[in-house]
């Protein structure tokens, strides 16, 4: 408390012209252009980011070596020829891609996917 005080009480007695103010002024200055600087380039690599990783998960190999996408693809088939949904656990993504089957490619539902999944950590 007694620094801020301290400190209050100094900046009353200094002008505008000062040459600590001035070079205040000048190091501050130079910090929030960094800051700018810092922000875009973090804001423009981070949508870079999403696009390609979007891509990647979107577009990978249905059948290649993630067995995610194999049980994915096995179960958007067997729902897109008309099966039922018997999984007791996560009966809202069984639901999902259900509904999927019917209205979309396998190629499109992964993508959906893979939107559902990376966006919100991205906002």
């Amino acid at each position: 408390m007694a620094v801020t005080l301290v400190t209050y009480l100094h900046t009353q007695t200094m002008t505008i012209w000062d040459r600590k103010v001035k070079l205040y002024m000048a190091v501050a200055g130079g910090f929030l252009l960094v800051y700018r600087k810092v922000k875009l380039y973090m804001a423009v690599a981070g949508g870079f980011l999403l696009v390609f990783t979007l891509i990647y998960m979107g577009f990978r190999s249905l059948y290649g070596g993630f067995t995610d996408m194999k049980s994915y693809a096995r179960r958007f088939n067997y729902y897109a020829y008309r099966g039922e949904i018997e999984a007791k656990r996560d009966i809202l993504f069984q639901i999902f891609t259900r509904f999927a089957a019917n209205w979309l490619t396998i190629e499109i539902y992964f993508i959906l996917c893979a939107c559902l999944y990376v966006i919100p950590l991205y906002s």
